[in-house]
C-alpha cells in the first residue's frame, strides 16, 4: 500500500497500540481513557490520504477504509443494539450476458 508516510509523528500503528495497551483501556471506552486519542487517530488516518489528483488504487482505499472503520469501533459505541458490523470489499462488476 502506497500512502504518504507521517513525519516526525508517531505511526498510526504504534498508536493504536498505544491506546490498546494503556492501563485501564480495558475497563472503560478508549475515549473516556484517553479523551485525546481518538482525534489523533483520526487526524493520523486522513495524514496517510494520498495526495489529490494523485492515483490511489481501489484495494489500497478498501484497506483505508478498513483501518477507518477500525478505528470508529476502537472509539465509539454503536446505539441500536443490532450484532451488524461495516463490511468494506472491492467488487468486480459482472459481465454483461451477451
Amino acid at each position: 500500500m502506497k500512502l504518504r508516510k507521517l513525519q516526525h509523528r508517531e505511526s498510526l500503528q504504534e498508536k493504536l497500540l498505544s491506546v490498546r495497551e494503556s492501563p485501564g483501556v480495558r475497563e472503560t471506552s478508549s475515549v473516556q481513557a484517553h479523551p485525546a486519542a481518538i482525534d489523533n487517530l483520526v487526524r493520523g488516518l486522513v495524514d496517510l490520504l494520498p495526495k489529490p489528483d494523485g492515483v490511489w488504487p481501489l484495494d489500497d482505499r478498501a484497506k483505508w477504509l478498513c483501518l477507518a472503520a477500525g478505528i470508529f469501533d476502537l472509539g465509539y459505541k454503536v446505539d441500536d443494539g443490532e450484532g451488524r458490523q461495516i463490511r468494506i470489499a472491492v467488487v468486480k462488476p459482472e459481465a454483461p450476458n451477451a
